[in-house]
């Protein structure tokens, strides 16, 4: 039997088209969390009457919603929703993605003909040094991963689908600043793609690459270490949803992480806080003391109601600044922990 896969958040229904959605005209294309652009999906299934959603794929002049409809639904869409949304807009909506083909080889994407005979690895480079095809989606073209992306994906399940990931890795490494943030972006949203032991040497070999800014980042100045670290932590989830033997080794290098000194740790304060929160809270006076200008983004990283006892803990450490320190606790919702940062600084509740 084939495999089909299956749209996230049950495929979405999008409005009039956008830079930042469009519906595809091909049939395998399902919505993943990695994609550039929100793909609408055209293989909604009803599950009151089990007949195939209809749609519009061009909308009337002037009309502000593209029109769904089954058996015994119809719904207009003027933005765009999840079909798996339960909101106050539309509680029972009853359709979901029926699945979609795994793409057959070869196909063309956006003008580009891709098969056994591509240069993956020409192509990938050229991709991530900011190339993608003049007919790509907006969205695709602003990202400097997005059309490398859209092809990974569409890659999934064929006897390809290692191809895109096989010619990025090294890339990590390539001399140019820009396709190295490229390609730790593109792994950063398919962390699936790259073996534990990749991301170890990254991580345990000569990070001299990783420190300079990553121009892939616009409008805010980051080092490429930032990818390299969310990289990891994106990993750690992964492989926590897995339960995959790996996982320890991992957290013992993001442990190490966090406590070196002028290292980027707070691309890694939220993913510690998701897959190992009882170390995290151990050791946050280590923590703190390690990168004592860090902990907003530790403090921040937590629950609010951790966040209480993790301030109490630091609020008598150097470098942490008192006042600043009052104003991120007055502004904490949670009145129990902002109660027990106040009363540890000797202020007011």
């Amino acid at each position: 039997m084939e495999k089909l896969h299956f749209c996230e958040r049950g495929g979405y229904l999008l409005g009039p088209t956008s830079s930042l959605w469009s519906i595809s005209s091909d049939p395998s294309e399902f919505a993943t969390p990695g994609d550039a652009a929100i793909v609408g999906c055209t293989n909604l299934r009803c599950r009151a009457c089990g007949q195939q959603v209809q749609f519009e794929r061009e909308l009337p002049a002037g009309q502000d919603g593209r029109t769904y409809q089954c058996a015994c639904r119809t719904y207009r869409e003027d933005k765009f929703r999840a079909a798996d949304d339960d909101d106050e807009r539309d509680p029972a909506l009853p359709w979901r993605c029926g699945g979609h083909s795994t793409a057959t080889l070869p196909f063309d994407l956006d003008g580009v003909k891709i098969g056994r005979d591509t240069d993956f690895a020409t192509l990938v480079r050229k991709t991530l040094a900011g190339w993608s095809p003049p007919s790509a989606r907006p969205s695709e073209r602003e990202q400097p991963y997005g059309w490398a992306s859209k092809l990974h994906v569409r890659l999934t399940d064929t006897e390809l689908k290692d191809a895109v990931s096989g010619a990025a890795a090294p890339l990590l490494s390539d001399a140019d600043a820009f396709v190295r943030g490229a390609a730790l972006r593109f792994f950063c949203e398919f962390p699936a793609a790259m073996e534990t032991a990749c991301i170890e040497g990254l991580l345990l070999g000569d990070r001299a690459p990783f420190l300079s800014q990553d121009p892939t980042v616009r409008n805010v100045a980051v080092p490429l270490e930032s990818s390299l670290l969310r990289l990891l932590g994106r990993r750690i989830i992964l492989l926590r949803e897995r339960n995959d033997p790996d996982l320890p080794h991992l957290l013992e290098l993001a442990r190490a992480e966090v406590l070196r000194r002028d290292s980027w740790v707070q691309a890694l304060y939220h993913f510690l806080w998701k897959a190992d929160p009882d170390w995290l809270m151990a050791n946050v006076k280590a923590l703190v003391t390690a990168n004592p200008e860090q902990w907003r983004d530790l403090l921040g990283s937590l629950s609010e109601g951790a966040a209480g006892e993790a301030g109490e803990r630091i609020a008598r450490l150097p470098g942490v600044d008192a006042k600043e320190l009052e104003s991120f606790a007055r502004l904490l919702s949670a009145k129990d922990s902002r109660r027990q940062i106040l009363a540890a600084l000797g202020k007011k509740k």
